[in-house]
């Protein structure tokens, strides 16, 4: 039906949530990214700072951070960063994401540890 409805309105995707007894269907017409792709510096300072967001929400949790890891260099990877450009910007960088995220030197130190235990496996399933 999702597919029906974008096919008869001329958009160019649709989206269809089940909730209970009822269906919801939404339609939408060209997709624009925002910022481009080609805008690779504005691309890694969005990734940054979500990247912060994301670790500051699971400072406390080892089990949590290690996920946040794991989505850290799955999606560093998707917008063009090589692992070493992904370890640097996570806690080397100036500011770094962790110190962004309001880690102290010695929880971010921790994490930087952890990540040598993160299987390519891992990050894949994440």
């Amino acid at each position: 039906m999702a597919a029906l409805a974008c096919r008869l309105c001329g958009f160019q995707g649709a989206y269809r949530g089940p909730a209970d007894n009822l269906y919801s269907f939404i339609t939408f017409g060209e997709v624009q990214l925002n910022p481009p792709l080609e805008a690779k510096e504005e691309l890694r300072k969005n990734f940054a700072d979500e990247s912060a967001g994301d670790f500051r929400n699971c400072c406390e949790s080892f089990e949590e951070q290690r996920r946040a890891c794991c989505r850290f260099f799955k999606r560093g990877t998707l917008i063009g960063l090589s692992q070493q450009e992904l370890i640097d910007s996570l806690a080397l960088a100036v500011p770094s994401v962790l110190e962004a995220a309001g880690y102290p030197p010695d929880a971010a130190e921790r994490v930087m540890e952890m990540i040598g235990g993160i299987s390519d496996e891992e990050i894949r399933t994440s």
